[in-house]
């Protein structure tokens, strides 16, 4: 199962790369490191995204904001984490969650909101 959260970093790291032209929003190496770290389930990485200033709002190529790939990747943890560190819970987030079926995610989203 590991394997396949590495193959969607990989997929979805394209579209959050250097300049993100659908979204019109760059893309700095913090938010590529945070979205690559959220995809492997690396609390510390994301940590260290964060302190490095990654901008928990900015849209990858997608329009996916951080915490939709982490509530898309269904983990509690990091979307507490990111929540926690100020990132804004919108409905997307909370779609992106749905999406995966997550219902621990789901709530959190919607108790946050």
């Amino acid at each position: 199962m590991r394997w396949l959260g590495l193959i969607l970093a990989g997929m979805l790291l394209i579209g959050c790369g250097e300049k993100s032209e659908e979204a019109g929003t760059p893309q700095s190496a913090e938010v590529r490191d945070l979205v690559s770290a959220i995809y492997a389930g690396n609390l510390d990485r994301a940590e260290r995204a964060i302190a490095r200033g990654a901008d928990l709002d900015a849209l990858c190529k997608m329009g996916w904001t951080p915490l939709m790939h982490a509530a898309f990747s269904g983990h509690l943890e990091m979307v507490t984490l990111l929540v926690e560190a100020g990132a804004v819970v919108d409905e997307a987030a909370i779609e992106a969650a749905k999406d995966r079926g997550d219902a621990a995610v789901i709530a959190y989203l919607k108790e946050q909101q």
